[in-house]
């Protein structure tokens, strides 16, 4: 996430298990303009800048794993400040919740596990409006929730409240 000069936080990426992070900076040797925070008990390793680009230079096969790392993160996050900055909000809610139901279901979640905080900062908005979008998606039988876990029900419907597919 990215704190603005207000103080809000902005998500700009969701890592998965076993995703590399926080290596950018270090290639392009400029200070890390993002922090990180987990969603969930998480394990992690530690990479010295040193031993980091010490494998970086000796290995073709790193080196590529990054670089394919590199070019899916710079896609989403283009095609995030794209998408979310033209869209109203209730098509970046329904967006959101088809691509965090994506990436949750990949982890082996059949839900969405995420604060309204959190899923409002993700879609750039303020969580009383998620809160309404949510609502409305609930009372069409779009999505069903129950606390912080969402389920999608009808991802066709999200997808033309989203007009972007």
């Amino acid at each position: 996430f990215q704190v603005n000069r207000d103080g809000r936080e902005q998500i700009v990426y969701i890592y998965s298990r076993g995703d590399i992070m926080g290596y950018r900076p270090l290639i392009c040797g400029e200070p890390n303009p993002v922090s990180a925070m987990s969603l969930d008990e998480t394990s992690y390793y530690f990479i010295p800048k040193e031993d980091f680009l010490r494998i970086l230079f000796s290995s073709p096969e790193f080196t590529r794993a990054l670089l394919i790392s590199l070019s899916y993160e710079f896609s989403v996050w283009a095609n995030n400040i794209t998408v979310f900055a033209r869209q109203p909000v209730k098509s970046r809610v329904a967006l959101g919740l088809l691509i965090l139901e994506k990436k949750f279901r990949r982890e082996g979640a059949g839900e969405i596990n995420l604060s309204r905080e959190d899923f409002a900062s993700y879609v750039g908005t303020v969580k009383e409006t998620l809160v309404r979008v949510l609502q409305e998606f609930k009372k069409k039988k779009i999505i069903v929730s129950s606390g912080r876990r969402i389920k999608v029900l009808k991802p066709a419907a999200l997808e033309e409240i989203a007009d972007f597919f």
